[in-house]
């Protein structure tokens, strides 16, 4: 996620990078919690 905010950052501002990443945190915990399933780490590679 780290390098998702740079390019975001660098495009579009520190602001809205962090409202970005917020989102798509809050959308994969929203996307957990309503299927019921615990958090499964998978690292991109």
């Amino acid at each position: 996620m780290a390098r998702r905010y740079k390019r975001i950052k660098a495009r579009a501002g520190a602001k809205r990078a962090i409202v970005a990443i917020a989102r798509r945190l809050l959308l994969r915990i929203r996307r957990m919690l309503l299927d019921v399933q615990p958090y499964r780490f998978e690292p991109i590679t």
